[in-house]
Order: structure tokens, then sequence, then C-alpha cells
């Protein structure tokens, strides 16, 4: 892993060590091979948060948004909608 990567991910947990996985779990988990692995980003700034991503002992914020997901998922004419909204963007 590019030093220029890990940098941000060192940069950021200055003052917000509690939530960092420990060195010895980064290595025991290979984090610079699963992030290479996982690595579909296209620039330098999204392989950095990509990297700080996987080494934060924290749950993910996916859950907060689960109701709304179960919700697309069921309700056709609402996730139609919303598509036909975001397809106007053009985004």
């Amino acid at each position: 892993m590019e030093k220029g990567i890990k940098a941000y991910h060192l940069y950021l947990n200055l003052y917000n060590i509690e939530e960092v996985l420990p060195e010895t779990v980064r290595e025991d988990l290979n984090m610079d091979d699963l992030c290479e692995q996982v690595d579909y980003t296209s620039s330098c700034i999204g392989r950095q948060y990509l990297y700080h991503i996987l080494c934060m002992d924290k749950v993910s914020d996916v859950a907060k948004h689960e109701q709304f997901i179960e919700k697309l998922q069921t309700d056709h004419p609402l996730r139609n909608q919303l598509v036909n909204a975001l397809q106007k963007l053009n985004k």
C-alpha cells in the first residue's frame, strides 16, 4: 500500500485513536491486501478514504437507512418515481 494512501488515515486519527483498529489487527487481517482487492476507486482520494474506512473499528452507517432500503424494495411505485426523478439529473 502506498504511503500517501495510509497517510490520510493516520492524519485523521491523530485525535480519534479509540475508533482505529490496532496495528496488530490490521496486520492479522492483511488490511493492505484487502484494500487493494476491493479497491474499485478511480482516484487517490477515493483510495485514501476506502483505506481509512476499512481501518476503523466502527459499524457502517448503512443500518440507519435500513427501513428506507426495505421500503424501496417493496414499494415499486415509489422506487419508480425516485428512479425517474434521478434520471432527470443525468448523473
